[in-house]
């Protein structure tokens, strides 16, 4: 399937919607990068195979992020924050809000 989007650069919603969008597919990239990176048990091991739809360098690189304090630590305080929730979100992107004034409708 092919779309075609006529995008204007000077307009502020265009702008934004691209930078989103590019956002979402690093974010989900890396994320496919760490999960792939938590089945080995250590950084050497994980080194020695590289993801796929990285390059030597790329996964080098990765890995260093994943096995950084910083990276680190706020990887254990997100698991902490997400231990603490009483109520798992379901909805997708919508919120608790927006999926009570659905419901009401």
């Amino acid at each position: 399937m092919q779309d075609h989007f006529d995008l204007d650069y000077t307009r502020h919603e265009d702008v934004r919607t691209v930078v989103e969008t590019m956002m979402t597919a690093r974010r989900t990239h890396r994320n496919r990068m760490h999960a792939y990176f938590k089945k080995f048990p250590s950084k050497e091991a994980a080194l020695l195979k590289p993801h796929p739809d990285t390059t030597e360098e790329q996964w080098k690189e990765l890995c260093d992020l994943f096995t950084s304090e910083a990276f680190m630590k706020r990887s254990e305080q997100n698991k902490k924050n997400r231990s603490k929730l009483t109520v798992n979100h379901a909805a997708g992107s919508r919120s608790f809000q927006r999926t009570r004034a659905c419901m009401v409708s």
